[in-house]
């Protein structure tokens, strides 16, 4: 079962996966909004928190890891997650750490597209 601000964040990323897009870390934390300062530490490891455990519900109900739509915006990890999210998927069995990130993950988001492609938010 998630929390309030577990779940207010997923409706988000659900909404972002049926437009078939991504998110940055800094928009969600506006969005949601969070009021998180993503320069510090502790806020980004909170975030991560917060998006991994959203991950694992959506593993458990047999879904794509919805954390996926979520991404750098600039710098050497443009349009990557986090590696914590690999960390985390290569934990669930989805993700062999050998593979291709890139093309890994664009395949998880594809799968995300099409799970989410009528964005009916089911439990």
């Amino acid at each position: 079962m998630l929390h309030d601000t577990e779940e207010q964040i997923r409706k988000i990323l659900i909404e972002v996966a049926s437009q078939k897009t991504t998110i940055s870390y800094e928009q969600l934390n506006a969005q949601a909004p969070l009021h998180l300062d993503l320069s510090m530490s502790g806020d980004r490891v909170y975030l991560g928190q917060l998006l991994h455990t959203i991950s694992r519900y959506e593993h458990d109900m047999g879904r794509p890891l919805l954390s996926a739509v979520v991404i750098h915006a600039k710098g050497t990890h443009k349009g990557m997650p986090n590696n914590t999210f690999f960390e985390l998927a290569q934990e669930l069995g989805r993700y062999r750490g050998h593979a291709d990130k890139a093309q890994w993950l664009k395949r998880e988001q594809k799968r995300l597209y099409e799970e989410w492609q009528t964005a009916v938010v089911r439990d």
